[in-house]
């Protein structure tokens, strides 16, 4: 299965939208064995705030490595493939030395 975020937000900015997207991953991979596809194709950045709502608060319901098997990023640039895995790794590393 293929996510467009184009499809569902005109932008990779607010939390609200990476809300959008989160929910609509979290839709995918509940219907889908497969690895889920994200596309970026039409941005050429995102916040993390953005990224924060859409990929970060994943790690609720799952581990880095989980989303690491299940989630692909594709049509995507250095800027965002940095933003996503440096936010993801913060995060997951600082929850499990947290905990």
């Amino acid at each position: 299965m293929v996510i467009r975020v184009i499809d569902l937000v005109s932008g990779g900015n607010t939390n609200d939208q990476g809300d959008i997207v989160r929910q609509a991953l979290l839709r995918a991979l509940a219907d889908s064995p497969q690895p889920v596809i994200v596309s970026f194709s039409g941005f050429t950045s995102v916040t993390s705030s953005f990224v924060n709502s859409a990929f970060v608060e994943l790690l609720d319901c799952m581990s880095l490595d989980q989303i690491k098997a299940k989630i692909r990023f594709v049509n995507s640039n250095r800027q965002i493939n940095d933003m996503i895995r440096t936010r993801l790794t913060r995060e997951a590393t600082g929850a499990f030395l947290a905990a």
